[in-house]
């Protein structure tokens, strides 16, 4: 073995290892981007939703107004029993 050359060859799998431990680091950088995205779209998403949900409802109490009024104006047809 020539120890001339186990420094050169410590330093190059030192560079490897350095290169691999940055690119980690790099690919947790972006997936905790990617986490933050998607909890912003999560958090919107949820807003939305109880926005629908309210107006859902809304329309839902709209809807049982209008057919109250509806049943009030057309009261249900009376049953005539002829004895014959």
């Amino acid at each position: 073995m020539r120890y001339e050359q186990v420094n050169a060859m410590l330093l190059n799998d030192f560079l490897k290892e350095h290169r691999k431990t940055e690119q980690r680091e790099h690919k947790i950088q972006e997936q905790d981007h990617k986490a933050q995205e998607q909890e912003a779209t999560i958090g919107e998403l949820k807003s939305e939703m109880k926005t629908l949900t309210a107006t859902v409802k809304e329309q839902a109490a709209q809807i049982r107004k209008v057919n109250a009024q509806l049943e009030l104006r057309n009261p249900p047809p009376k049953v005539v029993f002829s004895s014959q």
